[in-house]
């Protein structure tokens, strides 16, 4: 009788500890915060966000970023929106068709429980890609994807708080067309060497435009 309560005792602390484990690593999912919902979420490069490829360098002079949090969630989806771009000094356009931008927070990185690693994953409405067109006819597409890394997002000591998206994407597909008129003139079809660098600053405001304190942990 002692022998079968000492393995029941032993099958409950290894049940115990099993669930516990789980919860632990379900707890070391990144989430994004707001002082109070809805919180509209908008941001602005603070350090250019450029593009890289076969054809070159790809900048814009604005990347403004707009979308909602209707409450504490792993997942931050994004509309960027593009202005004043260009190719190696060449005037460039860019049409999202719709495409948005999903972060998907993961663990803690550095010791810090305010810096989250974050994925990226393009989400884009059936039968859309989003286009980068060079004046003079080269035009890059970019499919929907996921699991784009690397990310880190992290929270400010500015009062409200705000969060600084460091973007480091690398692996990004992308398929051009017209590749004659493209800068280096790359040969037409699909490349998985895109990469995405720069920072993002995004910040939360309530429908009354007041600025809510938005973090991530």
């Amino acid at each position: 009788m002692i022998h079968n309560r000492f393995k029941f005792s032993v099958l409950v602390l290894a049940a115990c500890l099993t669930v516990g484990a789980v919860g632990a690593t379900a707890a070391q999912a990144g989430t994004f915060k707001a002082e109070s919902y809805p919180a509209k979420i908008t941001g602005e490069q603070t350090t250019q966000v450029v593009f890289t490829g076969v054809v070159g360098t790809w900048k814009c002079g604005g990347l403004s970023m707009q979308g909602e949090l209707k409450e504490e969630s792993t997942t931050l989806n994004l509309t960027p929106i593009y202005s004043e771009c260009s190719w190696a000094g060449i005037a460039a356009t860019i049409n999202m068709e719709g495409c948005t931008y999903e972060y998907v927070g993961g663990n803690t990185v550095e010791g810090k429980e305010t810096k989250i690693q974050v994925t990226m994953n393009i989400r884009c409405p059936a039968g859309k890609e989003a286009k980068l067109t060079l004046t003079g006819g080269c035009t890059l597409r970019i499919p929907e994807q996921t699991g784009l890394g690397s990310a880190t997002a992290e929270t400010t000591l500015t009062s409200p708080s705000v969060v600084d998206l460091q973007l480091n994407i690398t692996g990004e597909t992308y398929r051009v067309e017209n590749g004659a008129l493209c800068p280096n003139s790359p040969a037409n079809g699909t490349y998985t060497n895109g990469t995405l660098s720069g920072v993002e600053r995004l910040l939360a405001e309530n429908a009354e435009a007041k600025q809510l304190a938005f973090s991530v942990r």
